[in-house]
């Protein structure tokens, strides 16, 4: 028989063989997952959210020396956003969904309990009239102090200390608060499951080293810190140089080598700018030096994440929508780290950029 048409979609592919009367889905073994988390248990466990599915569970090793898809489970959540295992206690996992979607997950026990921080369904509603807005893919992260404190984050930073039975807001709205990009699908792209709202959260952060050292980023471009858990915010945005505008800051990544030091990530794919934007401070926001000036431009070099050594100051690791890219000095040169990772086709087989281990 011959495939006279081929859909694909974010489900996979569906194929018809009689002119589109009839249509075959194709499951493919592949998945798109939006984070990627590890616990500390040995072997240790790998989280994600799948697109179209649900918050899972891995091994990174088994007695059959390979992986059975029977040793994955649902922990929780959904298709978009977190699935992270608390730091201070790995059997509790922490799951997002979009829509301001929370779950807390008992991995012993495979008890979960919904955690939202306010049970309020968006759907139907400009974003702008809701108490809280969300993206599709809203933060969620953990304090390396305070043990078991969690904070997710809508236009504002919130904050839970009882495994999410209570919540509480620490910061003022640390958007632009534009009301033009909050009405019904008046995100940053047109979009009508509003799931994708503007002026809200992309990223937060504590500091490794200082206690009550946050970091948050908007998806509309502003980068804000607080020195004392939440009571005071400063926004820093103004001193990025050349920043432009309506970028999301989609990591913040702090040191663990040197107070008051930050890297963050700009996307801009979305205003129609694929290259890459990475930022550095030394002195808590008051100056940045922009870091990635050797990273090859194309129309998949803008950045999503930058994460750095746990072992090895000045080593870096960037990860732009197609590649990931090594720096063993703090951003002044980058190079391509291939392995057996596949190769993009707006880049070719081999530069002088590329690392092979």
């Amino acid at each position: 028989m011959r495939i006279e048409l081929m859909v694909a979609h974010d489900g996979g592919a569906s194929i018809s063989m009689n002119h589109g009367k009839t249509f075959q889905r194709i499951v493919l073994p592949i998945a798109r997952m939006y984070h990627v988390a590890v616990d500390d248990k040995i072997p240790y466990n790998v989280y994600g959210n799948r697109q179209d599915g649900y918050s899972y569970m891995g091994p990174s090793n088994s007695k059959q020396g390979y992986i059975p898809l029977g040793l994955w489970k649902g922990v929780g959540g959904c298709e978009s956003g977190f699935a992270q295992p608390d730091p201070f206690d790995n059997d509790i996992v922490w799951s997002g969904c979009y829509d301001g979607g929370l779950q807390r997950y008992n991995v012993k026990t495979g008890h979960v309990r919904d955690v939202r921080v306010r049970p309020e369904a968006g759907y139907g509603w400009e974003p702008g009239k809701l108490k809280y807005r969300w993206h599709w893919n809203f933060p969620l992260a953990f304090s390396p102090h305070t043990k078991h404190r969690v904070y997710v984050g809508s236009q504002y930073v919130h904050q839970s200390d009882d495994g999410g039975q209570s919540w509480q807001v620490i910061s003022p709205d640390l958007t632009l608060n534009d009301k033009s990009h909050q009405e019904n699908s008046g995100g940053i792209a047109v979009d009508n499951l509003m799931t994708f709202d503007g002026s809200v959260l992309f990223s937060i952060v504590e500091s490794k080293l200082e206690p009550g050292l946050i970091w948050a980023g908007s998806n509309d471009g502003q980068v804000q810190l607080t020195k004392d858990s939440g009571k005071n915010w400063t926004n820093v945005t103004q001193n990025i140089p050349d920043l432009p505008k309506w970028g999301t800051i989609a990591n913040i990544e702090t040191s663990r080598y040197k107070k008051g030091s930050a890297y963050i990530t700009v996307d801009l794919h979305q205003m129609g700018d694929f290259d890459p934007y990475v930022y550095k401070t030394e002195d808590y926001g008051q100056t940045w030096k922009l870091i990635s000036d050797t990273v090859p431009k194309s129309v998949h070099s803008f950045a999503h994440v930058i994460k750095e050594d746990p072992k090895r100051e000045g080593m870096l690791y960037l990860g732009v929508d197609n590649g990931l890219y090594l720096s063993h000095d703090d951003g002044g040169h980058w190079m391509r780290l291939r392995n057996n990772l596949p190769l993009p086709r707006s880049i070719g087989w081999k530069s002088k950029n590329d690392l092979m281990i």
